[in-house]
């Protein structure tokens, strides 16, 4: 049983940790929030939620025409002492708009999609890992 248990854990853990990405940066929890907020609007991304405590979540973009496409994007913060996590998460919906519109399915993360968001993230605000030389 306890096999089992930790079994169940590390699989859930594995596949947590592949459909997200996460960006960690040396600083306080509120410098981090308001440098990725600043950029996401110097990139004219619509942010349709914002808070420090809950997080970003940008407004959906929705693409296609009778078939349609939705991603939007969740950011949660994520404070460790000296450091903070940023946790991205692109959401995928779908949906058939014909003559009745049905619903939007459940929302599924895009790793993708995800990982690619936090490498621009870290490329535009400079937070990516500089080679260190040796001699």
């Amino acid at each position: 049983m306890k096999k089992l248990m930790i079994g169940m854990s590390l699989l859930a853990a594995g596949l947590f940790a592949q459909d997200t990405a996460m960006l960690t940066h040396p600083g306080d929890a509120t410098a981090t929030y308001q440098a990725i907020v600043n950029q996401l609007n110097k990139d004219g991304v619509n942010i349709e939620t914002a808070s420090k405590d809950a997080g970003i979540q940008t407004a959906a973009v929705v693409k296609g025409g009778y078939r349609q496409t939705g991603n939007y994007t969740k950011i949660t913060f994520i404070d460790e002492g000296g450091s903070t996590t940023a946790r991205v998460a692109v959401y995928e919906v779908k949906r058939f708009k014909a003559l009745k519109a049905e619903p939007w399915s459940d929302p599924k993360v895009n790793a993708a999609a995800s990982q690619a968001q936090a490498e621009t993230l870290k490329k535009e605000l400079g937070w990516l890992k500089r080679p260190t030389f040796t001699k």
